[in-house]
């Protein structure tokens, strides 16, 4: 990371990755001086890696930043809408959507403000997720204080977890993508032999320590995705059935499962602060026409519209992954669909792979120094193999891309989204600071019961869908 100086070759939707990787890892917000060491205990240590990168990087325009917030909610989660439709229904799921969409919009706008009176009050230049919630649990009662370093930790966690999930489902889509394509050519293979094919790929990417290596990766990426959800949806709105002909209302135990995939698609608040921070006008990033509102509301409606045309297409027949429905037998279009999805995916793999990697380094680094062999890197490169063999081996067990986004979304979404941040907000409010009719109160309430509800239902319900879909798989092996 020594050249990381070089900021202006690297594209913008990298740059705010990779500050928020280092908000997440460092523990600490960067202090315009040091001259206030009566600050919270967080304060003490400083990351020259993030001092380095902010003092370097360039402001965005509204419109860059704009750009970054969409290209950051947009991903696999999106193409697995069409069965979150199939299991809420068109109407459940609808409502489902845009409830999420507008509690996880006040949850990223309130750290945001939040974020925002820190860096005026203690004076820093930039604070992250974790240090934000972190500050705000310090700064509430006795029960919130003692628990602020714990809610820091297990942002990490989650985020660490999250991440690699992501990566374990980019795994598997692209093994069954190129198992769709050569089922078209009349090649029968396993997706899970096409996975072992494909690791040293993947491995190759993951050992990619520097950004400035992976930056054109994203690029192409970004490029590669959007023309096949463009073609995706051109497809999916052709030859539609009658809207009597779709579930309106889905079975309620599956609820869970449309829960966990939309909130997994939603998930992206890890990026705001450092989007929102590195904004020219940063101030342009709230309010009714700011940045929040109208990114928010572009994915929201994005989702709604590929799962609800996804699940109007193909009924109950939508499978997995909108992608795996498509008929490219002979169809030059299609499996250009496929192939740009399955570049764009491995593409962004070491990505998604970079931030548990800068996340565990530094632990990596504290048990090494008493090590007698002083060689870190070498350190580093076994903890990239150790974390993508770790993603190979999920993926190779629970080959369910829609059961393993449900499951991601239950357990580390909903953490990330929906709790986190309303729990921060009621540490820091005082009885009179919850507004007209403790409308704030209400909807901190209302956000963490859904997601205390979507996690322990979600979470329970994905993985018996997990234990059953494993079962039915190896009886079927051993017919």
């Amino acid at each position: 990371m020594e050249n990381i100086g070089k900021q202006e070759k690297l594209s913008d939707n990298t740059l705010m990755e990779f500050e928020s990787i280092n908000y997440v890892s460092s523990g600490t917000p960067i202090l315009n001086d040091r001259k206030n060491d009566n600050l919270a205990p967080m304060t003490k240590y400083l990351s020259t890696l993030s001092i380095r990168s902010i003092n370097d990087m360039k402001p965005t325009s509204y419109l860059e930043t704009l750009t970054h917030m969409i290209k950051a909610n947009i991903g696999c989660g999106l193409l697995a809408t069409g069965m979150a439709f199939k299991n809420g229904g068109l109407l459940l799921s609808g409502i489902l959507i845009f409830i999420l969409g507008i509690i996880s919009t006040y949850n990223q706008y309130i750290l945001v403000l939040m974020a925002t009176e820190m860096k005026t009050q203690y004076n820093y230049r930039i604070i992250g997720f974790a240090e934000t919630i972190g500050i705000a649990f310090e700064s509430g009662s006795l029960l919130f204080k003692k628990s602020a370093s714990f809610v820091k930790h297990s942002i990490s966690i989650f985020v660490t977890l999250t991440q690699l999930g992501f990566c374990c489902v980019y795994l598997i889509f692209i093994s069954q993508s190129l198992k769709q394509i050569c089922n078209s050519y009349g090649l029968s293979l396993d997706d899970r032999i096409l996975m072992v094919f494909i690791f040293p790929i993947i491995w190759a990417t993951a050992l990619i320590r520097e950004l400035k290596y992976i930056a054109p990766l994203s690029t192409a990426a970004n490029l590669s995705i959007f023309i096949a959800l463009g073609l995706i949806l051109y497809n999916n709105v052709q030859n539609l059935p009658s809207i009597s002909e779709r579930k309106l209302i889905g079975n309620w135990s599956q609820l869970s499962l449309c829960f966990g995939t939309v909130i997994y698609a939603l998930e992206g608040i890890s990026l705001v602060l450092p989007l929102q921070q590195n904004m020219r006008k940063n101030k342009q990033f709230l309010g009714p026409f700011g940045v929040l509102n109208l990114s928010l509301s572009f994915v929201t409606l994005l989702i709604f519209t590929i799962g609800f045309f996804g699940y109007m297409k193909h009924g109950d027949e939508v499978r997995e992954s909108l992608t795996y429905n498509l008929e490219i037998k002979n169809n030059i279009i299609t499996q250009l669909v496929i192939f740009c999805m399955v570049f764009g995916i491995l593409c962004t793999y070491s990505l998604q792979f970079f931030v548990p990697v800068r996340i565990l380094l530094p632990t990596v680094k504290r048990w090494s120094s008493s090590w007698p062999y002083q060689k870190f890197h070498i350190y580093e490169y076994v903890l990239r193999s150790v974390l993508v063999f770790m993603t190979f081996l999920i993926a190779e067990l629970i080959p369910h891309i829609d059961l393993f986004v449900s499951l991601i979304g239950a357990i580390g979404s909903t953490f990330l989204a929906l709790i986190f941040s309303p729990l921060a907000d009621l540490s820091r409010r005082k009885k009179d600071d919850f507004g007209l009719f403790k409308w704030r109160l209400i909807i901190n309430l209302i956000s963490i019961l859904i997601g205390l509800c979507g996690f322990s239902i979600g979470t329970t319900i994905s993985l018996k869908e997990i234990y059953a879909a494993l079962c039915k798989d190896f009886k079927e092996k051993n017919l």
